[in-house]
């Protein structure tokens, strides 16, 4: 079993103090897949609540410290 990476973790933080948002407005989470060789990848999830302003919304990246980010629609069932 493998840790989550500090660098990952802190890139994670770097995204969360980006959006410049109040917490109900955003989740931010690391994602750990294995790829073809079997080893981990690890890449950031970013939702971002319907109701946030836009500028929330821009201000997401598409990599933070050399972690891809991608973005996800915010649950219906959090709505």
């Amino acid at each position: 079993m493998s840790a989550v990476p500090v660098r990952a973790v802190n890139a994670a933080h770097a995204l969360i103090t980006r959006l410049q948002a109040r917490p109900q407005m955003h989740s931010v989470r690391v994602e750990t897949t294995v790829d073809g060789t079997g080893e981990f990848v690890h890449s950031l999830v970013c939702s971002i609540h319907p109701k946030a302003p836009a500028a929330v919304r821009a201000r997401v990246p598409d990599e933070v410290d050399g972690f891809t980010v991608r973005s996800e629609p915010w649950p219906r069932s959090m709505l």
